[in-house]
């Protein structure tokens, strides 16, 4: 998504001078995008916190990469100062759109104990895309002297990451459907807590013997037998009755 999301904003002043469009009209292109896009982001993010859109988030994030896409796939080949602006409107507009949208489709997929680590994660893969992605753009546009194939290729592959992302949301629905819900994970407890559950919860045994009454007790020496041990045990016999 990063590698071709934020290549035609870097380019796109380029790419109207050698439009014909003087320096200064195409400089203020870039400030179309950005006042788009400071409207964009606070109202996306207003819809997706209503109740109906909450669980589909990860579907509107989707729209809003081929939105994306297919404005760049469809503005390779505007050459007018009014078809730029109306590139510009309808870029800032997308864009907004996932720059409001993909931090709340990653609350969604990770929760919130996890969220911190993978925001981490999620900034420094998008920080290697920005370093790998309009480098590589500014490369292929000294070596074909050709803005209308960086824009194919940008808008294709924010396109494509948008299908991705609706594919991807779609199968792990399906997945989490069809997956039988553990008793522990609908918050009941399993077997093993049940037992030591019973096994805590009766009570201890206790004696009913007095201090007083305590039987003698009688060590096996190394050298007395259990015929001699049955002889003391019973009272009133001694050696030579038996």
């Amino acid at each position: 998504m990063a590698l071709g999301l934020f290549v035609p904003a870097i380019l796109l002043v380029n790419y109207a001078k050698d439009a014909g469009v003087p320096d200064s009209e195409a400089a203020f292109l870039l400030s179309i995008v950005g006042f788009v896009d400071i409207v964009a982001r606070p109202a996306c993010g207003a819809l997706a916190g209503l109740a109906r859109l909450r669980p589909h988030v990860a579907y509107l994030f989707s729209l809003a990469l081929m939105a994306n896409g297919l404005t760049d796939l469809s503005s390779a080949r505007a050459r007018s100062y009014s078809a730029l602006v109306a590139f510009c409107i309808a870029f800032g507009l997308s864009y907004g759109m996932v720059g409001a949208l993909q931090f709340e489709v990653l609350m969604a997929a990770v929760g919130a104990p996890r969220f911190p680590s993978a925001l981490g994660l999620v900034l420094l893969l998008e920080a290697v895309a920005v370093l790998i992605g309009p480098p590589s753009a500014g490369r292929l546009v000294d070596a074909l002297k050709n803005y209308e194939i960086i824009f194919y290729l940008a808008g294709s592959e924010v396109a494509l990451a948008g299908v991705f992302m609706a594919v991807a949301t779609k199968c792990c629905q399906r997945c989490s459907q069809d997956a039988p819900a553990s008793p522990g994970a609908e918050g009941g407890a399993s077997d093993t807590e049940d037992a030591e559950a019973e096994v805590d919860s009766e009570p201890l045994p206790t004696s009913t013997e007095k201090p007083g009454d305590l039987e003698a007790l009688e060590v096996l020496s190394p050298g007395t037998a259990p015929s001699e041990l049955e002889g003391e045990a019973e009272p009133g016999l001694d050696s030579e009755s038996v």
